[in-house]
């Protein structure tokens, strides 16, 4: 894949206290499993308390790729951060339910657009979402538009992040392409890091800590009739798919997800980005999934 930088190898480090031995028996089976996969992967044992890191397994986690609706988890995370908690409407026909739980496309537009009139930030509904991210999460990241059909942000962009085959770009066999709406794993990573830093913004805004945890409670919530990528292959978790369908992308088929899961009586963070197609995308799931089995001996 493409992106700002070179695409990184595969890396992994573990906290002091992690064991050396069973941890890099995990690491190698990680590595060996996505070896030669065209993947953006990032996978982090941390402490569901506070968020703290143990270890973490990364390939590629500084690449750009096509977000698809992964981000609109953080979008959930801005609209209950700054709407006023008295005008907070979370039944099942509500918006950011709709959002968080069915992946609505233009009531995402809604959220971003009606938010923003409270949000502090600068700049249009677009761009102030980016900068909560950025400024206040802390992420570097953004979307450069959301236009979907029937969405009142349809011709609203932050040109910060528009695509460019020079700076902003998927690249996929040698040859890139210019995409909207770039993450890395490594972003998707971090916000759900942030979910897990209880007190982290204390100090920042009043409802802030309950914005986060009910963020938490509708990332986990699961559809009807519908399974996100890690919920076909482990269960249940804390987070938000994304595709992007093949005839929409010039890179085929996007399948992405991200969030949090429970294995045994450990958490960990998991973010994985794929452009080479869905099936396979599954496949490597599951492979991490049977490694981290393994390793919590569960």
């Amino acid at each position: 894949m493409g992106g700002t930088s070179l695409a990184f190898p595969m890396m992994a480090y573990a906290a002091p206290d992690s064991p050396p031995a069973k941890f890099r028996r995990l690491e190698e089976r990680v590595s060996t499993l996505l070896a030669g996969e065209n993947i953006g992967f990032d996978l982090r044992a941390v402490s569901f308390d506070d968020g703290y890191e143990f270890f973490r397994i990364t390939k590629n986690a500084y690449t750009l790729y096509p977000v698809a609706s992964c981000f609109k988890a953080l979008a959930v995370l801005y609209y209950l951060w700054y709407t006023p908690r008295e005008l907070w409407q979370l039944t099942d026909d509500s918006p950011v339910f709709r959002v968080a739980v069915y992946s609505n496309n233009p009531l995402t537009g809604n959220l971003l657009q009606e938010t923003a009139q409270y949000a502090w930030h600068s700049g249009n509904a677009i761009e102030k979402f980016n900068n909560f991210v950025s400024e206040v999460l802390r992420i570097p990241a953004g979307i450069y538009r959301w236009n979907w059909a029937g969405s009142p942000t349809g011709e609203t962009t932050d040109e910060r992040f528009a695509s460019s085959l020079e700076t902003r770009y998927v690249e996929q066999a040698g040859v890139r392409h210019e995409m909207d709406n770039l993450y890395t794993p490594n972003n998707l990573a971090e916000f759900y890091l942030r979910l897990l830093q209880r007190g982290r913004f204390d100090a920042v805004h009043p409802q802030a800590q309950e914005a986060v945890d009910t963020t938490r409670w509708l990332l986990s919530l699961q559809a009807d009739e519908y399974q996100s990528f890690i919920e076909r292959v482990w269960g249940e978790y804390i987070g938000k798919d994304g595709v992007i369908p093949a005839e929409d992308s010039p890179v085929g088929r996007v399948t992405n997800d991200a969030g949090i899961v429970q294995v045994g009586s450990s958490t960990y963070i998991i973010s994985a980005m794929y452009t080479d197609g869905e099936f396979r995308f599954l496949e490597l799931l599951r492979g991490v999934f049977d490694a981290l089995r393994e390793y919590e001996d569960v």
